[in-house]
């Protein structure tokens, strides 16, 4: 009974996860066998705290047996009980003498959505000392080598200078189950979704749901909205209703109608609702949508000129077929004065992943679709992300930062014209608990200080000037040598990634850029002011401060032991034979910059470092150009060159095991080694 999380709730499939009768059925008579199989089906049918309570009496019963503790701790992951998840999964890992269950790496993931992301960290890396073998799609070396760098981009995420504002909880809206798909009404009220009900209810395998989600409608009051009620327009019965959304003249209405096939899965499908005046026609379904075993959810209506007339782009999410992960975004065109809908189009690679992208929002003011997402470079669940752009022509997708985003699951972001306003869907603590204070998904309403874009925008352009820089000059110095995996890597004209460099005319403030970079690398082999020591223990250098004679050569080993302790060290991550610095880190160094600029007489030690794949010469070589790679990025952002030490590893100093004690590869200890080193030293 080994669940993969996916942290896919009610708000994605709409499949009513904490549904049916509000009396538990004694099972003290089943076997064993019995109450296992039935944990298996009401986990497997979106009831986790029925699979909880069948597995917590096995447990009782059977107090010693590892992977009873690892499923009852993937139950409570599944109810985002993260707290109770984690200690079971620690008792997992104690009982568990035969490495049977992957219970670290599941500790990881509920440490990291607890925010305790240093012991999310800790637990990853004592995963990789099992050398537990992959099970079914998902391949644990490189799922927790994508973990350990969402943990480092969530810390760095939380040191970037937050969002400022408040976040408040619709408390006359929510109830103890999900509250979720928030929007504006024309009359300023609020519409969302809600399974109305206040007690915790079961579901038995056998039994029929008679619980539907409905959409709601809220009045402004002065303590916020308040006097929800049912929207009957659109209540057909015995499907769940949600996710409403107008177009930008308010004259049509978008939103799911979802019900469970004979196969056993809740398919959302697509409806429409045009106004005429006064008078809303009825809803109708949106054929050129689709139709089959994939849900369509979650519509939001952009705007495009086309021809000098207003066309309707419908935002979507779908898990429907030849997507690029799981649920990606995907749009279909209207045009209101021929009637007729387009075809359906994903929106691109730049915002959908292999990961699950859900919630659309387009922001017409402003040109940005937010989403959210649930890919491990965030701060814990799903994230929400912006891009500007329109159809499938959006600039890379951006992580949009604490506190809007928290360790939890963050959702259906939707922002006011003004974009300081908007709502969110957030299970992080705080919200109307059920069973834990993480359970269920609540509406708040949050007021910035700063609209949301003007509060990105420096950050944005950090990352798109150094995005271009990385992107003409990539191969400036790879070497015609064995690469990394042993392989030869080509010949000057291609990077280390083996495609071909194309580059194109630098601008002045890249060209000062380089120059600074054929200075740095020129001093280092020159000897005079180095910065770099390609074998650290005998390049010299010396520094251009007063503290130390600047006329006298020292080893950089002895410059660092006069120096007092580290002030603040970060670690930067790298492909396997790449020099390319991920955007991914660009928060984490201005994070590093931010600290650095309170100790004006320190300087910034720049130790680079590869795994023990290739020869010793090639790992040196490919380590400076990992360094190579941040110095471009520091100077990139006014970071004198002067402050800069540099100091080139290759596979000397790893991190972690590069081989298991059997001499097996140890995939996720080689790229914790395959790192640049930050260190600021005073």
């Amino acid at each position: 009974m080994q669940y993969i999380l996916r942290t896919i709730t009610l708000v994605v499939l709409l499949s009513i996860s904490l549904n049916a009768i509000a009396q538990k059925r004694n099972y003290d008579a089943y076997s064993a066998s019995k109450r296992r199989k039935l944990a298996d089906a009401t986990l497997k049918a979106g009831s986790p705290y029925s699979a909880i309570e069948h597995l917590k009496a096995l447990t009782l019963k059977d107090p010693q047996n590892a992977e009873l503790a690892f499923d009852l701790g993937n139950a409570y992951l599944v109810a985002r009980d993260y707290g109770k998840a984690a200690d079971c999964f620690r008792n997992a890992v104690s009982l568990d003498k035969k490495n049977k269950v992957p219970a670290n790496f599941k500790l990881g993931q509920a440490l990291k959505y607890q925010g305790k992301y240093t012991e999310a960290k800790q637990a990853f890396i004592d995963f990789t000392k099992q050398n537990f073998p992959s099970s079914g799609k998902l391949n644990y070396k490189i799922a927790v080598s994508e973990e350990l760098q969402g943990i480092e981009q969530a810390m760095a995420l939380i040191q970037l200078a937050p969002i400022e504002g408040k976040i408040v909880n619709e408390t006359e809206v929510n109830i103890p189950y999900s509250d979720f798909s928030p929007n504006y009404a024309p009359d300023s009220s609020l519409i969302f979704a809600s399974l109305r009900q206040d007690s915790v209810i079961y579901l038995e395998e056998d039994e029929v749901n008679t619980y539907f989600v409905k959409l709601y409608s809220a009045t402004k009051g002065e303590a916020g909205f308040q006097n929800p009620q049912k929207m009957d327009d659109y209540d057909y019965g015995a499907e769940h209703s949600a996710n409403g959304a107008y177009n930008a003249d308010k004259t049509r209405f978008y939103f799911n109608r979802c019900e469970t096939n004979s196969q056993g899965k809740t398919i959302c499908e697509l409806y429409v609702v045009s106004s005429e005046g006064d008078k809303a026609g009825k809803p109708e379904l949106v054929k050129a949508a689709g139709k089959g075993s994939f849900t369509t959810t979650q519509p939001t209506i952009g705007k495009i000129i086309v021809k000098g007339k207003p066309i309707e782009v419908v935002y979507f999410s779908s898990n429907r077929p030849s997507g690029v992960g799981g649920f990606d975004i995907w749009y279909l065109t209207y045009d209101p004065e021929t009637k007729k809908y387009g075809r359906v189009t994903n929106a691109g690679k730049n915002i959908n992943t292999k990961y699950d992208e859900i919630t659309p929002y387009y922001h017409q003011p402003t040109n940005r679709l937010y989403y959210a997402s649930n890919t491990v470079m965030g701060l814990g669940g799903y994230d929400f992300f912006f891009a500007e752009g329109e159809e499938n022509k959006f600039s890379l997708g951006a992580n949009l930062g604490y506190p809007l985003n928290s360790s939890a699951d963050d959702q259906y972001l939707v922002i006011g014209a003004n974009d300081r306003k908007g709502f969110l869907v957030s299970n992080r603590p705080g919200g109307k608990a059920l069973l834990s204070p993480t359970c269920c998904d609540d509406i708040y309403n949050f007021e910035l200080l700063k609209p949301l874009k003007e509060g990105t925008k420096a950050q944005q352009q950090i990352a798109k000037q150094t995005e271009e820089v990385i992107t003409n000059d990539s191969s400036a110095f790879a070497q015609n040598s064995n690469s990394e995996d042993g392989s030869d890597s080509g010949n000057n004209s291609e990077s280390n990634s083996g495609k071909k460099s194309v580059r194109k005319q630098l601008t002045a403030k890249e060209k000062r850029v380089e120059a600074g970079i054929k200075r740095w690398k020129d001093k280092s082999k020159g000897g005079k002011k180095g910065i770099n020591a390609n074998t650290p223990d005998t390049e010299v250098l010396n520094t251009a401060k007063d503290k130390i004679n600047p006329s006298k050569e020292i080893k950089i080993e002895e410059f660092i032991q006069t120096q007092e302790k580290p002030i603040m060290e970060i670690d930067i991550l790298f492909d396997f034979n790449k020099d390319i610095l991920k955007s991914m880190y660009y928060s984490k160094i201005q994070s590093f910059l931010k600290v650095a600029t309170q100790y004006p007489d320190a300087r910034i030690s720049i130790e680079a470092h590869t795994d023990s794949v290739g020869t010793s010469s090639y790992n040196v070589d490919l380590a400076e150009r990992r360094a190579v790679s941040v110095v471009r990025y520091l100077l990139m952002n006014e970071t004198p060159e002067e402050l800069l030490l540099s100091r080139s590893f290759g596979e000397k100093r790893p991190r972690a095991a590069n081989t298991n004690a059997d001499g097996t590869d140890n995939a996720a200890g080689r790229a914790l080694n395959r790192r640049v080193t930050m260190v600021l030293i005073k």
